[in-house]
Parts: C-alpha cells; structure tokens; sequence
C-alpha cells in the first residue's frame, strides 16, 4: 500500500533472508510465497574470505587502531593489542567494516560476462591501509543470482530472479501478468548499485 498498489510482487532481500511474495488486494499469497536464507550476510561472508586471502591475515578491527595527526595533518596509526576482548566482540567489529565494505564498493554487473577489469577502487582499512578492488567488486556479490546447488532439487536457490518468477509462475494465471509488471523492491541488497538492473535484464520484468 506505502507503494501505492494494492497487487505486486515484493521482493524483499535482507541480511539474511529473501523472500520473494505475491500480493493482490493487499493480502499475501501464501502459497506462491518463495523464500531463502540468502542475503547480505551471504555477500558478506563471501567479502571477508576474500579480504582476509589478500591480507593473509583477519581485519584489523577499529577499536585495536589509534590514530594521531600532525601538524602537517599527517596521520600515524598504531595497533593496539587487547587479549582479553570477546571473540564475538571481535567478529562483530570485523563484520561492521565489512558490511560497510559492502557498501561502499560492491556493485551488481548487469551482465556477468561483461564485468568491467579496469574498473579499480580501493578501500581503506581502520588500520590506514588501502584494499584495491578490481572486478572483484562484482564477484562478491554474482552469489545472489547464481545457483548455489547442483542437480534437478527444486528447492535449491537459483538466483533471486529465478525466486521472483517461481513465485510468479505459483500464483493464478489470470494475476501472473499484473505481479509481473509490478514488482516492488525492498532491502538493503536492493540498494546495491546494479541490482535492479541486474534483475530486469534476467527477469524481463517492470519495477
């Protein structure tokens, strides 16, 4: 209703869930609902395994990095040691950079086999240093729309374009052409820069 329609289909892609969710006159379709534990926290976990094989070595969290300026406005950082800090402490403040990593440098390739290769950033760490990224940015985040199973099993995720249109294709016939010219978008990896770029060209569909 916020989107000003009654009948859509809603794509909602969280932390750690998406759910793809027929809509018509404001009511869910419970039986073409299709849902799978693949979120941020997937895009996530894929950054820090290949942010920590380039580094050799687990982020440096911001709470054991002290930063002093000069009068030149130099800045010196220093890595503080705190042994007795709790490990999920530790892995929290290490998720934080790299969900703001995530934010700051992944993007969605419209087609994946046409990721640009010159296309470099870099990001830098609490402890001052700089991470490049290159094509990378994009490889991250291809989990969220490519199959992370083999074989015939229909529950497997095949990619959030392919929940969109199983959830599509399980309502009634005579709504299937409405939700597929209404799709509605919410979560934060919808706000990856791409993404619904991405999902138009693989779904043929109108958001």
């Amino acid at each position: 209703f916020a989107s000003g329609r009654s009948t859509a289909l809603v794509l909602d892609s969280g932390a750690t869930t998406t759910i793809a969710a027929p809509v018509h006159d404001g009511y869910v379709l419970q039986k073409s609902l299709n849902k799978h534990d693949i979120g941020g926290d997937t895009v996530i976990e894929r950054l820090r395994a290949h942010v920590e094989k380039r580094l050799e070595k687990p982020i440096v969290p911001p709470y054991e990095v002290t930063v002093s300026v000069d009068s030149n406005m130099n800045r010196t950082y220093e890595t503080v040691s705190y042994p007795h800090t709790h490990p999920r402490y530790a892995t929290y403040a290490r998720k934080l950079v790299l969900k703001d990593m995530k934010e700051t440098i992944c993007k969605v390739a419209e087609n994946p086999a046409e990721i640009p290769r010159d296309e470099k950033v870099e990001y830098v760490l609490p402890d001052g240093k700089t991470l490049p990224f290159d094509d990378s940015r994009y490889q991250v985040s291809e989990c969220l729309f490519t199959s992370t199973m083999e074989g015939p099993d229909p529950a497997a995720f095949k990619g959030i374009h392919h929940m969109v249109l199983d959830a599509i294709n399980k309502a009634d016939l005579d709504l299937r052409k409405e939700l597929l010219s209404s799709i509605v978008v919410t979560g934060g990896n919808t706000l990856l820069p791409g993404f619904i770029d991405r999902l138009q060209r693989l779904s043929l569909i109108h958001i």
